[in-house]
C-alpha cells in the first residue's frame, strides 16, 4: 500500500447526504468525496502533469473534457512532429515519454494559467481514482453530481468517514439500506475517536442524515422516510438491526446505562478494557477537582 493509499483509505462526506440515500445518491456521494480528495493531491511538478495529459490525449481517452480536448486537438495536430499512432511517444524500451504532445503540454503549462488549471484538475482526479483503485464516470460527470449535492450541504454538519467498499456494497446491493445507514450513523458519532458512547435516539436520527432534532423534523416530513424511521423506532426492529450489523463485523457495541458504547476499531474485550480505563480516569479527575475545591475553601 502506497503512502497515498494509506492517507486516503476512507472516503468522507457530510452526514446529511444519507437523508435521501438510494443507489443514485450513493454514486453522487462517491463523486463528491473523490473530488474533495482530489483537491488535496498536489502534483510533484509540471512534468508529471504533462506526461499524464499526453498519455490521455494519445489514447483518445474520453476522460478529457471536450473543451480541453479541443485545445489539444487544434494545436497539436498542426505540429509537424505529431504522429497519429503515437510511435514517437515511446522509447525503445517501451517507456512512455509523450513525444511532441508532452513538449506542447509542458510549454503551455508554463505560460497559460487557465490551461494549467484544467490539466491539474484532471490530473488530480485521475490520481484520486488510481489511489482508490477504481474506474468510473468522467471528471465532467462527477462535477455535475458534486454540484447537485453541494446544494444540500449544511455547514457544520457531522462528517461520515467510511471505507469505500461499504459504499460500493450498498450501491451493488450487498449491504442493506438500513445497515448502511446505521454504520454511517455510528461512524459519525465516533468521529476521530476510537470509541464513543451514544444513544438509540441519536443513532436513529443520524441514520436519516439528521444531526439534531430540528433537521430530523424536516427530514421526516417526507412520508416514505417517516415510515422507515417509525419502523426502526420499534425496539425489536432496532435491536435486530444492531445484532445483524455486529454479526457482520461492522462495529462492536456494548450496552451501558440507557445507551451504548460503540467502536469500529476495538473488539468486545478491548472495548470493555477501554471503557473501564475511561471510567477510572473520570473518577480520578473528579477526586482531584473535589480535593482542589476543599483546599481552596480551607485557604
Amino acid at each position: 500500500m502506497t503512502n497515498l493509499q494509506k492517507k486516503y483509505k476512507y472516503i468522507n462526506f457530510p452526514l446529511g447526504f444519507i437523508a435521501g440515500i438510494d443507489k443514485k445518491r450513493a454514486e453522487m456521494i462517491f463523486s463528491w468525496s473523490i473530488l474533495n480528495m482530489a483537491k488535496t493531491i498536489r502534483p510533484d511538478n509540471d512534468e508529471v502533469v504533462a506526461r499524464e495529459m499526453a498519455y490521455i490525449f494519445l489514447r483518445n481517452d474520453k476522460r478529457m473534457s471536450q473543451d480541453l480536448w479541443e485545445q489539444f486537438d487544434e494545436d497539436i495536430r498542426e505540429t509537424s512532429h505529431f504522429c497519429p499512432d503515437d510511435f514517437m511517444a515511446f522509447e525503445s524500451d517501451g517507456t512512455f515519454t509523450g513525444g511532441a504532445v508532452y513538449d506542447f503540454v509542458l510549454s503551455e503549462l508554463q505560460k497559460n494559467e487557465a490551461f494549467k488549471s484544467d490539466c491539474v484538475e484532471l490530473f488530480q482526479h485521475e490520481k484520486a481514482m488510481d489511489v482508490l483503485g477504481i474506474t468510473g464516470p468522467t471528471l465532467d460527470s462527477r462535477k455535475k453530481m458534486y454540484g447537485k449535492l453541494n446544494k444540500i450541504h449544511r455547514e457544520g454538519d457531522a462528517i461520515v468517514s467510511i471505507n469505500k467498499n461499504l459504499l460500493f456494497d450498498y450501491r451493488d446491493g450487498k449491504l442493506p439500506e438500513d445497515m448502511f445507514r446505521l454504520i454511517c450513523a455510528v461512524k459519525s458519532v465516533i468521529g476521530m475517536r476510537n470509541f464513543n458512547k451514544t444513544y438509540k435516539s441519536v443513532l436513529l436520527s443520524r441514520m436519516f442524515g439528521a444531526k439534531n432534532q430540528e433537521i430530523l423534523d424536516k427530514v421526516l416530513q417526507d412520508e416514505e422516510t417517516r415510515g422507515k424511521y417509525e419502523f426502526l423506532m420499534r425496539r425489536r426492529q432496532f435491536d435486530s438491526l444492531l445484532n445483524r450489523a455486529v454479526d457482520r463485523g461492522l462495529f462492536t457495541i456494548i450496552p451501558a446505562s440507557r445507551g451504548y458504547f460503540v467502536s469500529t476499531r476495538y473488539d468486545e474485550e478491548k472495548l470493555q478494557e477501554q471503557i473501564k480505563k475511561r471510567s477510572t480516569m473520570k473518577r480520578s479527575k473528579t477526586k482531584f477537582i473535589k480535593s482542589e475545591a476543599w483546599s481552596q475553601q480551607e485557604a
